[in-house]
């Protein structure tokens, strides 16, 4: 997914794969390719969040996609909101010519309890395998109103297909947008994004969010949130949390590092006004692994987008 200029929106599926299939730890220290499989069967859309989930059945790596936005198709300019989840099985998607076939790779999931989060975009999504629950974190609910911005906390149960809109102990985060959120030591850590000004200049004024930068840490056995740190990027800047491990050495980022089971926190202006869309790059980071080695990505074969979400 993602969109392009003039808000034209786009449902289309990439993975990032070993050249020849090939396995094992070293696979990803050799050349990648690009694949393109099966779009999305529900609508386009960007500003959605994505995670990895395993599956409680087979074991398999599924990726889950919720919510995210369009342009309304009627023309009056508005945008529609959306609160659907979808799971992608990357173990059907069978690479042919460059191309991948996955009949069936998309599957909806309907709550067993009608109950779901309400409809947004730009929030953060994340996988607890401790609780094996999907946890969704604020959002926006709507682009141009006041407190539209959220700061709800939702668990999905993969294995009882339940939404739980949960209600934490403690003080809580401010509401925003445009944050990021991992799972970390059966913790989910959250961090950065935007919150919407309750008064908006008049008069023709500069319209601008408040930029956020500060670290919060919920804790899924206690059903608390918790104030870490109030320091993080530069002012203005906006963070993006991954964790990595030194043997999952390959993110979709622009930057990689490697880290023992830590949380990483990356600065990044990519999000900021007039920024521009990275659509021709070649990435080469250097490992610091044992032996060192690089790792080349042509950035190129996917066609430029801005609001997409990446797995890694």
């Amino acid at each position: 997914g993602g969109r392009k200029k003039h808000h034209v929106c786009l449902q289309d599926t990439w993975l990032l794969s070993p050249k020849d299939g090939a396995t094992g730890p070293d696979a990803w220290s050799g050349p990648l390719n690009w694949i393109e499989a099966e779009p999305l069967p529900g609508s386009c859309r960007w500003g959605h969040a994505a995670s990895v989930v395993v599956d409680p059945l087979g074991g398999n790596d599924l990726i889950a996609i919720f919510g995210g936005r369009q342009l309304s198709p009627d023309g009056s300019g508005n945008f529609d909101y959306h609160a659907d989840l979808w799971f992608f099985n990357p173990s059907v998607a069978v690479p042919v010519e460059g191309h991948a076939t996955a009949p069936n790779a998309w599957t909806l999931r309907t709550p067993a309890n009608n109950l779901a989060p309400l409809a947004r975009d730009h929030h953060a999504m994340t996988f607890d395998k401790a609780t094996a629950s999907l946890y969704v974190f604020g959002g926006r609910a709507h682009a141009d109103m006041d407190h539209s911005a959220l700061n709800d906390l939702w668990r999905y149960s993969v294995s009882l297909n339940e939404w739980t809109c949960l209600q934490p102990h403690g003080t809580l985060p401010r509401t925003r947008y445009l944050h990021s959120m991992v799972a970390l030591n059966n913790n989910l850590v959250a961090f950065g994004g935007e919150h919407i000004k309750s008064h908006q200049p008049k008069n023709g004024g500069k319209k601008g969010d408040v930029k956020l930068n500060d670290l919060w840490m919920y804790s899924p056995s206690l059903n608390r949130w918790s104030q870490v740190s109030s320091d993080g990027c530069m002012a203005g800047e906006t963070g993006l949390i991954y964790q990595t491990s030194i043997e999952g050495i390959m993110t979709m980022l622009l930057v990689l590092s490697v880290l023992f089971s830590a949380a990483l926190i990356l600065c990044s202006h990519c999000r900021q006004k007039g920024s521009g869309t990275l659509c021709a790059h070649w990435f080469a980071p250097r490992t610091t692994r044992e032996g060192g080695g690089t790792v080349g990505i042509q950035l190129n074969m996917v066609p430029p987008r801005t609001g997409y979400e990446r797995i890694a």
